[in-house]
């Protein structure tokens, strides 16, 4: 007997559709191979998947996760490898915030910390191919869009907000280990040096006018632009 017959059960083996309580709008797919398909459809504000977790024990070793994925692919690739996937369509309007991992921390009673809080890590071990990674980054973001919206609003790869009235940071940016990076700022791109807008400026002196310049880093500080100066190893 095939283990797809449905409405008594689920099945020991093969595929089976789960429907909502209308007997015609099929909720999950789980194919044959046991991959499982999700689908919603208008169905407001909810947590389509809802893990909750309370547990007061000490934990000594191990990890607490509420979801852990491992891929091992060792026949190659020439496309996206993801461990999580988010493809986010809007439309209407849209005046919230709206992100595709939203992470809260809070606490519970009066704890005690003393290790790191991260929202995202990642974690490189090291390598022994002949031919590492093109590029590699802690975090990547791309952007297509042609216009740089920072006269209207804020637009940044990377946003650090101070939140509420008295909320801040103790760097905008910060480096912990033993061996600091090859270089603060580093740029796969030939910057065009000699434009006099965007992110580099022409070239030109020092305020003391003694020390020659290679060129200058733009920033926006509220309403007014200040440049950061640059110079070659060869200045005397």
């Amino acid at each position: 007997m095939a283990g797809t017959m449905e409405g008594l059960g689920v099945p020991l083996f093969g595929g089976y559709t789960s429907y909502q309580s209308d007997g015609t709008s099929s909720y999950l797919v789980v194919n044959s191979d046991g991959t499982h398909d999700f689908t919603f459809t208008d169905e407001g504000a909810d947590n389509f998947i809802g893990v909750t977790i309370t547990d007061a024990t000490t934990i000594s070793s191990g990890y607490l996760q509420a979801f852990y994925t491992s891929i091992t692919q060792s026949g190659g690739s020439a496309d996206q490898i993801n461990a999580f996937a988010a493809d986010i369509t809007l439309g209407g309007t849209c005046s919230s915030e709206i992100s595709g991992v939203y992470i809260y921390f809070a606490e519970t009673g009066t704890a005690v910390f003393g290790g790191i809080f991260s929202g995202y890590t990642v974690f490189f071990t090291s390598f022994a191919s002949a031919t590492p990674p093109a590029y590699r980054a802690g975090f990547h973001c791309y952007s297509q869009e042609p216009t740089a919206t920072n006269a209207s609003g804020l637009d940044a790869g990377l946003l650090v907000e101070s939140a509420g009235a008295s909320g801040t940071w103790g760097a905008l940016l910060g480096y912990m280990g033993v061996t600091p990076p090859e270089y603060f700022l580093y740029s796969s791109s030939n910057i065009p040096w000699g434009a006099t807008t965007r992110m580099c400026r022409i070239l030109g002196s020092d305020a003391a006018g003694t020390a020659q310049v290679a060129a200058q880093l733009r920033v926006k500080i509220y309403e007014t632009e200040y440049f950061i100066a640059l110079y070659p190893t060869t200045c005397s």
